[in-house]
C-alpha cells in the first residue's frame, strides 16, 4: 500500500490540460483492498487518473487501484478523452485530418468532423453503431507561432510546427511553467516535406545556390541578367511574415546574408496562390514546399562546384536535401489522455505512413536502391579532383550486392549530436531491428566527412561517426535479439560528396552516415 501511496505522489504535479472531467466536487478514494483511503475535492478526471486537491496537496491517483465514492464521482465508461492541436495550416488543413481519420478507422471509430471556423474543427470520434462518444479532439489551423502560443498559455496540448521551437520561445515555456520545448522528448517528427526554390516552367534557369536566392529576397539582385538569365527584372513572391514557410525561408535562407525581405516582394497568406502567381510569370521566383509544388519548377539547389541537389522524395527522406524541413509535433509537458497518447504513438505507424503519401506528404518508411542507381553520387566521387581511387574501389567492395536504406544520420550544426529527423530515423529503424525485421541482415553505417581540411582526419572522423550511429542503434533497441543480426561501420572521408563544401549548408549534408543491408554471409 506504501507503494500505491508513492505511485500517488509521483503524479501531484499533472496539470488539468488533457484532463476531460473539471467539476470540483469532494470524493472519496478508497484502494481495491480497503486498506487507505483519501478525501477531497476532485479536480479532474482523464480516463486513467484523478486528479484531488487534498490536505496533502494536489495528487492524482491511478484509477485502477481505487474506487470512488461521492456525488462527483465520474462514470469512466462515459469518459471522453478532449484534446488540442494547434499550429500550421498546411499540417492542419490536409495532413492532421488524414491522421485522425486513419487512426480512428483502425481503432475501430466512426469519426465525424464538424466545421466551426476556416480555422476550426472539431473531430468527434465514436463507437460504430452507437452515439457513445469516446473522444473530441480539436484542430486550430492557424500558424507555428500561434501554436507554440497557445501551448505555452495552456490552450493546446499539441502544437503542428513548420519549423524547430526558436529559443525564445523555450525562454517562454520554461517561465510559464510549461516545461523546456527544446527536450528531444517534446518533439517527434510528424513527416517529411522540403523548402522548394521556384520558378515558371519556362524559365531556363536549372540550380541555384541559397545564397543567391537570399541576395534575390533581399533585393540585392534584381534582373535575371545578374545571374546569367535573360535581361528583366526579378518578380518576388513570398508568403505573410506569420506564415510557418515564411519563418522557415527566413531561418534556412535570409539568415545567410542576414538581411531582411525586400519591401519589393509580392506576399501571399496561402502557399497555393504563391504557386500559381509564379508558374505564370516567367520572370518571378518564390518558394513553396514539395507536397504544394502545383505547376512551379523547383531548382535543384547547388554551391560554385556544380553539384546540385534536386528535391526529390528520395533526397528528403536521406536529409540529403539541403532545404529539407521535417514537418513536427510538439507537445504539452502534462499527462494527456490514453488515446491522445495512442495518437501520438500512432503517427510512426504503417499506415500512418500511407495517410502521410497519400495526402501529399513524405513518410518516413524505409526504402531502398541498388548501387546501380547511385550514379550522381559515384560521378561526383570520380569527378573529385585528387579523390583516391583505391578508396572508391573499396567502397563498391564494401556496398556490391547490398542496398541503400532512405535513413541516413546527419548531425546538428558543430556538434556530434543527431538533427531531429536523424533521432526520428534512429528510433524508427531501431523499433525494427527489435522486432525481427533485420533478422539475418547485415547492416552496414558507412560515414561520410566534408571536405574541409586534411584528408587523413576526415577519414578518421567518418570513421568516429559510422561506429557513435552504430553504438546508438545498439542502445536503443534494447530487447533486440543483436546475433540476429550483424551490424558493422567503415567511414570514407571526403570521397563521395553530396555537395559542394563551398557552404554551410553543403558540408553538413556531405557529413552523413548511410546505411546499406546485405544478407549476413
Amino acid at each position: 500500500m506504501r507503494q500505491w501511496l508513492i505511485k500517488a505522489a509521483t503524479f501531484c504535479c499533472v496539470s488539468l490540460l488533457g484532463f476531460g472531467w473539471a467539476m470540483a466536487q469532494d470524493v472519496t478514494l478508497t484502494s481495491r483492498d480497503g486498506a487507505v483511503t483519501i478525501s477531497g475535492t476532485l479536480l479532474g478526471y482523464d480516463g486513467e487518473f484523478y486528479k484531488l486537491d487534498t490536505p496533502y496537496g494536489p495528487l492524482s491517483l491511478d484509477g485502477e487501484g481505487v474506487d470512488c465514492t461521492g456525488v462527483g464521482c465520474p462514470d469512466p465508461q462515459a469518459f471522453i478523452a478532449e484534446f488540442t492541436i494547434s499550429g500550421s495550416s498546411t499540417i492542419g488543413s490536409v495532413l492532421m485530418p488524414a491522421l485522425l481519420t486513419t487512426f480512428a478507422q483502425n481503432k475501430g471509430l466512426d469519426i465525424l468532423r464538424e466545421v466551426e471556423t476556416d480555422a476550426r474543427s472539431t473531430f468527434v470520434m465514436s463507437e460504430r453503431n452507437s452515439d457513445r462518444v469516446r473522444a473530441k479532439v480539436h484542430v486550430n489551423s492557424n500558424d507555428t507561432d500561434a501554436g507554440f502560443h497557445d501551448l505555452i498559455a495552456g490552450n493546446s496540448d499539441v502544437v503542428m510546427a513548420m519549423r524547430p521551437v526558436r529559443d525564445d520561445e523555450v525562454r517562454l515555456s520554461i517561465t510559464a511553467g510549461t516545461g523546456d520545448l527544446s527536450k528531444s522528448s517534446r518533439v517527434r517528427v510528424l513527416a517529411l516535406d522540403g523548402m522548394v526554390i521556384t520558378v515558371a516552367p519556362t524559365n531556363p534557369l536549372g540550380l541555384i545556390s541559397p545564397e543567391m536566392v537570399a541576395q534575390i529576397f533581399a533585393g540585392d539582385i534584381t534582373n535575371w541578367a545578374e545571374i546569367n538569365g535573360v535581361d528583366a527584372p526579378i518578380q518576388v513572391h513570398s508568403m505573410t511574415a506569420n506564415s510557418g514557410l515564411a519563418q522557415l525561408f527566413e531561418d534556412q535562407i535570409l539568415s545567410l546574408i542576414r538581411k531582411p525581405l525586400t519591401i519589393a516582394a509580392n506576399l501571399h497568406e496561402f502557399a497555393a496562390d504563391l504557386v500559381d502567381a509564379v508558374a505564370q510569370d516567367p520572370f518571378a521566383i518564390g518558394y513553396s514546399t514539395y507536397s504544394e509544388l502545383g505547376n512551379a519548377e523547383p531548382l535543384k539547389i547547388s554551391g560554385t562546384c556544380g553539384i546540385g541537389v534536386a528535391p526529390q522524395t528520395w533526397q528528403i527522406k536521406n536529409s540529403d536535401y539541403p532545404l529539407t524541413s521535417p514537418l513536427l509535433v510538439y507537445t504539452s509537458h502534462t499527462r494527456l489522455p490514453r488515446l491522445a497518447r495512442d495518437f501520438l504513438g500512432f503517427i510512426a505507424s504503417r499506415s500512418a505512413d500511407i495517410a502521410i503519401r497519400r495526402a501529399g506528404f513524405v513518410d518516413q518508411s524505409l526504402d531502398t536502391q541498388r548501387l546501380t542507381e547511385q550514379g550522381e553520387i559515384l560521378a561526383n566521387a570520380i569527378e573529385k579532383p585528387d579523390n583516391d581511387i583505391a578508396e572508391i574501389r573499396r567502397y563498391l567492395d564494401v556496398v556490391r550486392g547490398g542496398k541503400k536504406l532512405s535513413v541516413s544520420f546527419h548531425f546538428k550544426s558543430g556538434s556530434t549530436d543527431l538533427d531531429v529527423q536523424s533521432s526520428g530515423n534512429l528510433e524508427r529503424l531501431a523499433q525494427i531491428i527489435e522486432i525481427g525485421g533485420m533478422d539475418g541482415k547485415e547492416l552496414i553505417f558507412v560515414g561520410h566527412s566534408d571536405g574541409e581540411g586534411d584528408a587523413g582526419i576526415n577519414q578518421s572522423i567518418s570513421n568516429r561517426r559510422s561506429n557513435a550511429v552504430l553504438r546508438d542503434i545498439r542502445r536503443a533497441a534494447k530487447s533486440a535479439d543483436l546475433s540476429r543480426v550483424k551490424l558493422s561501420g567503415v567511414g570514407f572521408g571526403e570521397v563521395f560528396p553530396i555537395a559542394c563544401d563551398d557552404s554551410e549548408w553543403g558540408k553538413r549534408i556531405n557529413r552523413r552516415v548511410e546505411v546499406w543491408i546485405k544478407e549476413a554471409g
